[in-house]
């Protein structure tokens, strides 16, 4: 008889703890929902960076793929051309990684200008046939490429909660790399279509439209807040 109630009372904790099991990872479900919605909003009051980063990330961050035709197809070059190409982009991204990393702080300037500087430094390169041109000009495209990008996502981190801070920074990635294979495709077909000139050159026009854009808004923000209290795209005040 005692075995008996032993085993009723076993059975009843069990019960409990599985109940207790199946309430927490329910709550835990229900949390990491609202956090997710938070910090999508988190991350959408921030329009400025997630339009540069869709359309760059659409038209212009591609250009890597464009890189063998333009060697091959449009500078005629051989196999070592286009290593020297690739190596002028890696050169600029890490001269722009450092310099990056002196900064004293992210700042709006930097990612404005920096995504300007990469879209023009493409528009630039859509008509050269020279090699050397070339080269430069990409080198121009590595640094303004990872000066955008680094104060982007600095800025992003930095105004977020530290509850959030993971997720805003993946749905930030989320439409820097989800972008991404539509533009393979729109920079493959317009390669096709026109040529690596017409490619370079809707992404370097895409980009600046979107630069502009965002300029412009961060400048009405700033004289908003010069006349009186507004609510801040970012806890630092934008220069521009």
């Amino acid at each position: 008889m005692r075995a008996w109630w032993r085993s009723m009372l076993g059975g009843r904790v069990a019960g409990s703890q599985i109940h207790d099991v199946h309430g927490l990872r329910a709550e835990y479900a229900r949390l990491d929902d609202d956090a997710l919605h938070e910090a999508g909003r988190r991350a959408t009051s921030l329009p400025e960076v997630v339009a540069i980063t869709a359309v760059v990330a659409t038209t212009g961050f591609n250009f890597r793929v464009l890189l063998p035709v333009l060697a091959s197809k449009t500078l005629h070059s051989s196999a070592t051309i286009f290593g020297v190409l690739f190596a002028s982009f890696g050169a600029g991204a890490l001269l722009g990684a450092l310099a990056a990393a002196a900064m004293s702080r992210a700042s709006w300037r930097a990612v404005v200008l920096g995504a300007a500087g990469f879209s023009s430094a493409m528009l630039l390169l859509a008509p050269v046939h020279n090699w050397v041109l070339a080269a430069a000009l990409l080198l121009v495209v590595g640094f303004c490429f990872s000066t955008w990008t680094a104060n982007s996502q600095s800025i992003l981190q930095l105004t977020a909660p530290d509850r959030l801070r993971g997720r805003v920074l993946s749905l930030y990635l989320f439409v820097f790399a989800g972008f991404s294979p539509i533009g393979g495709l729109l920079a493959g077909w317009l390669a096709d279509v026109g040529g690596t000139e017409l490619a370079f050159a809707v992404a370097g026009l895409s980009g600046l439209v979107a630069s502009g854009l965002a300029a412009a808004r961060l400048r009405e923000i700033r004289q908003a807040r010069m006349r009186g209290p507004v609510v801040a795209v970012a806890e630092e005040e934008p220069e521009l």
